[in-house]
């Protein structure tokens, strides 16, 4: 939970204005902090995250070229990406060795399968909301025993979903996360302050955590109510850049409609 949260700090860093005079260096060492800790944590999980959100904060930049030049950053991307999985698969046990970890991600691959094993009773609608992980008691029940440990959730927010809400609800988060990816991106490419990285970070983060992790659909969760403020904020942000691109007329009569958008967007 802490480099979960110091990741999010750190991502929220890199997403404020440009800072100068004295307040450079204390930006400098609010980054520093986040990624100490982060490493102090102890967490593969939030070591690889954060350095991997740091490199994506740097190829979203190529979103706001011409199309050519972002397929080519795409290209390059996805061509980097496929030679570390190569490498990975190659060299699977040094490198889970480095980051102290086994190839079972902590006994998670076990945990993996015996919970796709129960999704296979209830495929399409699930086991309903928060019904499936009861401990010794509840539908969970089968699986604890095949892991022979006790965890509260299955370790994949993906999987989770499925198991709540079935194929169905799982169909619908990627729809809804689809289609907020899609209008962060234009809403990154037409709007040229830091701030506007911000949705695109912060769906990927969601996106990369929940490979290992589970964050979405949890009650009194600050991740899962942030994602749910970056997808209702999109609609204010859209009308804003449209306010802006419209008549001045239009847009002197519609200026307090876009300043409460953005502050609640914010």
């Amino acid at each position: 939970m802490l480099a979960r949260v110091m990741v999010l700090g750190l991502i929220s860093a890199i997403c404020l204005p440009r800072a100068s005079g004295w307040r450079a260096p204390f930006r400098l060492a609010q980054c520093a902090a986040f990624l100490g800790l982060i490493v102090l944590s102890g967490s593969a999980t939030g070591i690889i995250v954060g350095l991997f959100l740091l490199l994506l904060s740097v190829l979203y930049q190529f979103l706001r070229f011409r199309l050519v030049a972002s397929l080519l950053t795409a290209m390059l991307g996805l061509t980097a990406l496929t030679v570390c999985l190569i490498l990975f698969h190659a060299d699977s046990d040094v490198l889970f060795a480095l980051v102290g970890r086994d190839v079972t991600f902590t006994g998670r691959t076990p945990l993996w399968d015996a919970s796709l094993d129960a999704v296979g009773s209830r495929p399409f609608l699930g086991f309903g909301f928060a019904s499936f992980w009861q401990g010794e008691t509840g539908p969970s029940v089968r699986v604890t025993d095949i892991i022979e440990w006790l965890t509260p959730n299955a370790h994949n927010g993906f999987l989770d979903l499925w198991l709540e809400l079935g194929l169905a609800g799982l169909v619908i988060f990627g729809i809804g996360f689809l289609r907020r990816f899609r209008s962060a991106v234009l809403e990154f490419r037409s709007d040229e302050s830091r701030a506007a990285l911000w949705p695109l970070l912060y769906l990927s983060f969601v996106f990369l955590y929940n490979l290992t992790e589970s964050t979405l659909l949890v009650q009194n969760s600050l991740f899962w109510a942030l994602y749910a403020c970056s997808c209702l904020g999109a609609g204010a942000t859209s009308n804003c850049l449209t306010v802006r691109e419209s008549s001045p007329v239009r847009r002197a009569a519609s200026s307090h409609l876009c300043a409460s958008g953005e502050a609640y967007a914010g």
